[in-house]
């Protein structure tokens, strides 16, 4: 037992220089950081919902008109269809056979 206890303490000796003592005030610290970070939280959150609810300082919008596209123009009337020619035969034009092209 007196080993053990002696081991112990010289573990603590060695480590004495690492080990992080707590400070005074540790537990105010400790509390007032989630305090003060609900605090912040909660001012910022009412600047943005309170002018989101209140509604009544707003003005009307009277001019609908100006934001509408005006109606399309109504589409032209289909053109007419093709006149059918009479059948009979078709007249091609002759063919350059290797001569000499008329002027």
């Amino acid at each position: 037992m007196a080993e053990q206890k002696q081991a112990k303490t010289q573990k603590a000796v060695l480590l004495s220089d690492s080990l992080i003592k707590p400070e005074q005030g540790l537990m105010r610290r400790m509390v007032a950081c989630p305090l003060a970070f609900l605090f912040h939280a909660s001012l910022v959150v009412s600047a943005v919902i309170i002018p989101l609810l209140n509604t009544t300082n707003l003005p009307s919008v009277e001019v609908y008109s100006a934001f509408l596209a005006p109606p399309s123009p109504p589409a032209p009337p289909a053109p007419p269809p093709p006149q059918q020619k009479s059948p009979g035969k078709k007249k091609t034009p002759p063919k350059n056979r290797g001569g000499p092209t008329p002027h």
